[in-house]
């Protein structure tokens, strides 16, 4: 299963429009809100996450995610991809 596919799984399209409101720091997206969670998560779905970023902020975009140490960057890098993606398909559903 894709990084994306998972998310779909995880949350219905109220709790995609909360997350994409909200944002993850609210604690909307339930199954990606402790380090645990994200870092699996990222670990997971490394390289599909790393290259969505690279799609959108270039070869540079870890630096905007650095903070203080590994597990901080990667949940920060996956709370931006949860909201990417909640934000994506809550628009394509409003459209629709």
């Amino acid at each position: 299963m894709t990084a994306v596919q998972s998310i779909l799984k995880s949350y219905d399209y109220e709790q995609l429009k909360d997350i994409a409101t909200h944002g993850c720091v609210s604690g909307c997206a339930t199954d990606h809100i402790y380090y645990s969670e994200t870092t699996k998560f990222y670990d997971e779905h490394e390289r599909e996450i790393n290259d969505y970023a690279e799609d959108c902020f270039g070869d540079e975009f870890l630096s905007i995610f650095a903070k203080d140490d590994i597990t901080s960057l990667k949940n920060n890098i996956v709370w931006w991809f949860v909201e990417a993606v909640a934000n994506d398909y809550a628009w394509r559903q409003e459209v629709a």
